[in-house]
């Protein structure tokens, strides 16, 4: 899987990604208005704890193509930044983090919101495997759960 994970950072140019800013400005600004990410905390164990309001986050002012950007952008950060600066704070290796998506308020017509979802889940699911150590959800309306549940999007 490593072999495959690299193949993908060459193929998909992950380092000019990581490195190129989301221009215009407004463009910058549109996705990060548009989208709730945060990085909430640590855990007891000292995992950096990131948040993503998936329900409540619109996903809808700009590209898919520039949402994932952001996405692989941050992961890259997270990798280069806050992992790092979690081992420090706690003196021993922290290599792993907690992703909440939060789906409250997450709507069955919100399309921009499931097929970005998908496509973001698949990146880190394929790529970044180890990176990340739980993904939880939180109150899904449940008739979401029972029609998309099958989809392993949670």
């Amino acid at each position: 899987q490593l072999i495959d994970c690299l193949n993908w950072r060459v193929q998909n140019e992950i380092d000019d990604i990581r490195t190129k800013p989301i221009n215009p400005t407004d463009l910058y600004r549109a996705v990060r208005d548009s989208q709730l990410t945060r990085m909430s905390g640590h855990s007891k164990e000292g995992l950096p704890v990131i948040a993503i309001g998936v329900g409540r986050s619109m996903y809808d002012k700009v590209s898919i193509h520039s949402y994932v950007q952001s996405h692989i952008q941050m992961n890259e950060y997270r990798d280069r930044v806050i992992l790092p600066s979690a081992t420090k704070k706690f003196g021993r290796y922290v290599g792993t983090c907690i992703m909440i998506l939060d789906m409250t308020g997450l709507k069955i017509y919100a399309l921009n919101q499931i097929k970005l979802l998908s496509v973001i889940s698949t990146i880190d699911d394929l790529n970044y495997p180890e990176k990340t150590e739980t993904y939880s959800k939180y109150e899904p309306h449940p008739l979401f759960v029972s029609l998309f549940g099958h989809m392993c999007i949670f």
